[in-house]
């Protein structure tokens, strides 16, 4: 009996195991021809008066090694700017054919600039830049190498902030973005440079959001989201507390709209998010773990506003893009694409 049982199982072997060789040779091979094929991208750049910046950004992607992908074109939406941005950017076309400047003569938004920029792609895959951010080299390449994998539909790199201010004030700005990270740990959250599949996606009107409303659509697509901590794009922050109120008071604001409209919070929105990952800093000795502290009761106090603003308000959403004055220079470090 004990050998009608040997037998059994080593025939069963001798005839799954080639089953099992060939499934695993056409997994390997399929990848092999994925990785074989690059895939095609298309970069969307919204700007407003950010010229010297978006020049400077287009140039050093332009020669990024991005292996798994080859740039297909570049998207500039300029709309409403009143600096020298569309003679710089057709001066700068001449020497990259595959820039393309769109401009409707008036500003009408990011979401809607964002949206054009969209429509327009041709890319397999869209990289969502803003015009105000410097992004470390490598960066793009290690996010576009994430969707070797075709369960993933959008990606994002770590946001940090480049050093505007002195004393408490960097200390609290090191702090947001330290927040922001262990957050996107938790539930992934992709902004200011986003790399998703172009599977018609659009930002319809009435959205005062973009980054949030682009992942929720690409993860109603039954893709998955991913943030990637190994590669770094830097911001400019707020140079005093007084910006800063308003710069929280705005994203705030978009965050309340969007689970309005759609009934779901963003990763930062959540209390649970938040307070897990506070307490994750401080218990591992992160060195922005006051920072962040000092971050979470001043975003406290900016939500308390918000919330008392509304209903004062009879509960209506802020115009959050009239909000923003002004742009943002830029200053590029060594390391950075």
């Amino acid at each position: 009996v004990q050998y009608e049982k040997v037998l059994i199982y080593v025939t069963f072997y001798l005839n799954l195991y080639p089953m099992l060789q060939e499934s695993q040779t056409g997994n390997i091979a399929e990848v092999e021809k994925n990785l074989s094929k690059p895939l095609t991208l298309s970069v969307c750049i919204p700007a407003f008066n950010e010229s010297s910046n978006v020049i400077e950004l287009i140039k050093r992607v332009s020669l990024e090694e991005l292996n798994g992908a080859v740039i297909i074109e570049f998207l500039v939406d300029i709309s409403g700017s009143s600096d020298n941005s569309e003679f710089a950017l057709k001066e700068l076309s001449e020497d990259i054919p595959i820039l393309q400047v769109v401009n409707v003569g008036k500003r009408d938004g990011l979401n809607n600039a964002l949206d054009r920029l969209i429509l327009l792609a041709k890319g397999e895959l869209i990289a969502r830049i803003d015009g105000d951010v410097s992004i470390q080299k490598g960066t793009l390449a290690s996010l576009i190498r994430e969707f070797e994998s075709e369960r993933v539909g959008i990606v994002g790199p770590r946001v940090k902030t480049t050093k505007a201010a002195d004393g408490l004030m960097n200390l609290v700005m090191n702090g947001e973005y330290a927040l922001h990270h262990y957050i996107s740990k938790i539930s992934p959250k992709t902004t200011n440079l986003q790399i998703f599949r172009n599977v018609h996606v659009g930002i319809p009107s009435g959205f005062e959001v973009d980054d949030i409303l682009i992942q929720q659509q690409i993860e109603a697509k039954g893709y998955c989201s991913k943030y990637v901590e190994n590669g770094t794009i830097w911001v400019t922050p707020p140079i005093s507390f007084n910006q800063l109120f308003k710069q929280r008071i705005r994203c705030i604001s978009q965050q309340r709209h969007y689970s309005k409209l759609s009934g779901r919070l963003s990763p930062t929105q959540s209390p649970i998010n938040s307070i897990h990952s506070l307490l994750k800093g401080i218990l591992s000795r992160e060195e922005n773990a006051w920072g962040m502290f000092f971050f979470a009761i001043f975003e406290l106090f900016s939500r308390l506003y918000v919330t008392a603003k509304e209903s004062l308000m009879g509960h209506k959403d802020f115009t959050t893009w009239d909000q923003v004055k002004g742009t943002k220079e830029v200053k590029w470090e060594e390391g950075e694409s």
